[in-house]
């Protein structure tokens, strides 16, 4: 009989096995913020907790890395990061129609 989330809880281990980054992205708080936020993605591997010597589980995982105002210097990077992922996800969608 499988266990319940609450059974599984105070056995998972909480220390990652291995941490791989997958991606970058920015965005904003709202429409209208000036506050560009970066963010990274992240796959994590953990020991599975019914198999802790032979498998594993991985979750994705997004962490602030950090935040400016638009109109500060430390912003500019995060400003073209932002135009490079609009100008992708118009391309992608004239591509693919949607």
């Amino acid at each position: 009989m499988r266990k319940t989330k609450e059974e599984y809880e105070g056995i998972i281990n909480t220390e990652p096995v291995e941490i791989e980054h997958v991606c970058w992205f920015t965005r904003r708080n709202n429409l209208n913020s000036a506050i560009i936020c970066l963010e990274e993605v992240v796959k994590t591997t953990y020991k599975h907790p019914c198999a802790p010597d032979v498998a594993t589980y991985y979750q994705e995982e997004v962490r602030f890395v950090k935040e400016a105002h638009e109109l500060s210097e430390e912003a500019g990077i995060l400003l073209l990061m932002e135009a490079n992922q609009k100008a992708i996800t118009n391309q992608m969608r004239n591509m693919f129609g949607k």
